[in-house]
């Protein structure tokens, strides 16, 4: 059995604001090319870099008026310079790592962005061809009190009765790191509210 991602860390690049991560790695003892959608030929493993704090936004529209019609979704990758800063330095990173001499045993040639790829231009295209999302979407319901929040800080939708909402939609900031705790404790305050709610 394998969860795939066998193995991870925390990195906090030079660009970092504050004292904390930045960067996310994933090793997986395979040749994993978008999330195994494209399967490459022979043995091999994969470091993945992700940032844990983009300061890229995208946003979500209504695509009409009619509920059952798909909204508009503008993802904005990479659109903030700082971004595509920090994907690089992750390259770096991936590279020293399987540099180091523990690897030797099991290092074959680079596939991506590959042993040729050192000039910044080379790397600056090989982020923009393969950067993609890592599942955790957050923060398109925010909670606050603010006129563009969405939720109070019950979890109920400003301006409609009896509708809450539990997940990692409701999330202010981006956390560094996987949603699935902060979820969790979103669904926990959430129950504890409607909790209180019948009880009175």
């Amino acid at each position: 059995m394998s969860n795939v991602a066998e193995a991870g860390g925390f990195a906090r690049s030079a660009l970092a604001a504050d004292e904390r991560p930045d960067i996310q790695l994933h090793f997986v003892p395979a040749q994993l090319d978008d999330h195994g959608r494209n399967r490459l030929p022979g043995h091999g493993f994969t470091i993945h870099a992700c940032i844990l704090r983009p300061a890229s936004r995208g946003r979500i529209e209504l695509g009409s008026q009619r509920p059952e019609d798909p909204p508009r979704i503008h993802a904005g990758y990479l659109s903030a310079a700082d971004d595509l800063e920090v994907l690089l330095e992750g390259i770096r990173l991936s590279r020293a790592i399987v540099g180091a001499p523990p690897f030797a045993p099991f290092r074959g040639a680079e596939v991506f962005p590959g042993e040729g790829a050192s000039a910044r231009e080379a790397l600056i295209e090989a982020v923009r061809r393969k950067a993609e999302t890592l599942y955790h979407p957050a923060g398109s319901c925010r909670m606050g009190s603010d006129a563009g929040a969405v939720v109070d800080g019950e979890l109920r939708v400003r301006g409609v009765e009896m509708l809450r909402v539990a997940d990692a939609s409701v999330m202010p900031r981006l956390i560094g790191a996987n949603t699935n705790a902060t979820t969790m404790m979103i669904a926990e305050k959430a129950a504890d509210a409607l909790l209180a709610t019948a009880a009175t």
